[in-house]
């Protein structure tokens, strides 16, 4: 009886793992099909100085989730104004904060219809932002760190989809661009910086596994491929020093010299050396 008990407990761990595998499959392909429609949209990394700009008011309270371009950009052409959306998509901003800016003062009943045109969603749609998608990957291989749960192998599989949203992730312009209909740039929106997003992402990843060498190579190997990255040497001394952070954690987890040692080592020495 026992031995069957064991038998329909193994069977059921394999089915939770596979149910999980299929969920976080998901999640990455759904992740990735929208970064990559996002990158194929015009970016630059230089606007006009807006430091004279009107501001534009959010009018709501929700996570923010971009606007009508079609129309905002033809109200912009009728007053020969460009916008510059200041909060990042699926940012949740309140009523009354700062939302747009207008090179030039759009007379009321226009700054209303601007307002009109912003979309708002009280949840997270990964279909409506990518960042969702990154958010949710990195909490199921958090959650897979966890005590309670201890799947160390979810959370490889996890930040291996992460490593490869973090590549395309690099391409990633300062301002997105939207045009009117006669090709001219009157919407510019502020994308959430790269390096912010890797933080918010990887710090969780590095302080709960601290303590499973797997999951330290696989993190230093993530560094490794996105430091070596052409897009990537810009970001060489904040590559640096998560990498020094993330062998903190270690050494504050790990209390074995050689486990130290083989964490450090596979992909990191040959840099040193």
């Amino acid at each position: 009886m026992s031995c069957f008990a064991a038998f329909v407990s193994f069977i059921h761990g394999i089915s939770q793992n596979i149910q999980i595998g299929n969920i976080l499959a998901n999640l990455y392909e759904q992740t990735r099909q929208r970064l990559q429609q996002h990158l194929s949209q015009p970016f630059t990394d230089e606007i006009p100085s807006t430091d004279r700009w009107a501001i534009i008011s959010s009018a709501k309270t929700g996570y923010f989730q971009g606007i009508n371009e079609e129309l905002v950009a033809e109200i912009g052409r009728e007053q020969e104004a460009q916008l510059l959306v200041l909060e990042p998509h699926g940012q949740f901003v309140l009523e009354g904060m700062p939302l747009l800016k207008s090179s030039k003062p759009l007379p009321a009943q226009d700054v209303v219809r601007v307002q009109e045109q912003c979309n708002y969603y009280h949840q997270e749609r990964i279909s409506s932002n990518f960042l969702f998608g990154i958010k949710q990957i990195n909490e199921v291989a958090a959650k897979a760190l966890s005590p309670g749960i201890n799947d160390a192998g979810t959370a490889l599989t996890a930040i291996d989809y992460l490593t490869q949203l973090f590549v395309d992730l690099l391409q990633l312009g300062a301002y997105r661009i939207a045009r009117d209909h006669k090709r001219m740039p009157r919407i510019f929106y502020k994308e959430t910086p790269f390096e912010e997003t890797f933080y918010r992402n990887f710090a969780n990843l590095r302080i709960y596994g601290a303590g499973d060498v797997g999951v330290k190579q696989k993190l230093l190997h993530m560094l490794d491929i996105l430091e070596q990255h052409p897009k990537g040497l810009v970001h060489k001394p904040f590559f640096v020093r998560e990498r020094k952070a993330l062998l903190e954690n270690a050494k504050e987890a790990l209390s074995s010299e050689w486990d130290l040692k083989r964490e450090v080592f596979p992909t990191s020495r040959r840099k040193e050396e």
